[in-house]
């Protein structure tokens, strides 16, 4: 967890120096697994991040890091990766959902940067239903803003950062800002 912190602050050295720790600790580890692959990627050693997801997603195949691999490898140019990667992505998510769990959450992010914008809405607009969190406000407003509804995605938007929020939900507040012609507050 402390490694999680220092990477959501954007302390790599700090995050990837607990994630060994945790990794010394409890060999394997899936989140300090994951942590490790993506302080990799940060630091643009992609193909080590890739391996390091491959091996893990092989052992547990969870939605965020199916997905961390696919959109590694649309990064890296491979589209088809990436693509087969992605149903990988939505099978799960029906295993997932059969054995009782809800992925609505990752998948509302993952629909709308990779495939249904309106699946991603309705996913989304479920979660909000349950529970309103700022992470769930920042993919509701995500949603949002991929279906072009800028002005009533910039009222989550500020919910998702008004505590704070983490690089993603500022970076969507940024681009639907922009969107709506905001563009000094987008910068900010």
């Amino acid at each position: 967890h402390v490694g999680q912190l220092a990477l959501r602050a954007g302390r790599l050295g700090a995050a990837d120096d607990r994630f060994r720790v945790a990794l010394d600790s409890v060999p394997g580890d899936v989140a300090a697994t994951a942590g490790r692959a993506r302080v990799l990627a940060l630091r643009g050693q992609s193909p080590r991040a890739i391996e390091i997801l491959d091996q893990l997603v092989a052992r547990v195949p969870l939605p965020e890091h199916l997905i961390s691999l696919g959109e590694l490898h649309l990064l890296g140019g491979d589209q088809q990766s990436a693509k087969e990667q992605f149903e990988v992505v939505r099978s799960a998510a029906k295993l997932a959902r059969a054995a009782g769990v809800r992925p609505d959450l990752e998948l509302a992010w993952f629909e709308a940067d990779h495939g249904d914008p309106l699946r991603a809405l309705q996913l989304a607009r479920a979660e909000w239903s349950k529970r309103q969190p700022p992470m769930v406000a920042d993919a509701l407003a995500w949603a949002l803003y991929v279906n072009g509804k800028d002005a009533v995605a910039l009222r989550y938007a500020k919910l998702a950062t008004a505590y704070g929020g983490d690089a993603r939900s500022w970076h969507h507040r940024g681009v639907i800002e922009a969107s709506l012609g905001s563009d000094a507050e987008a910068r900010k």
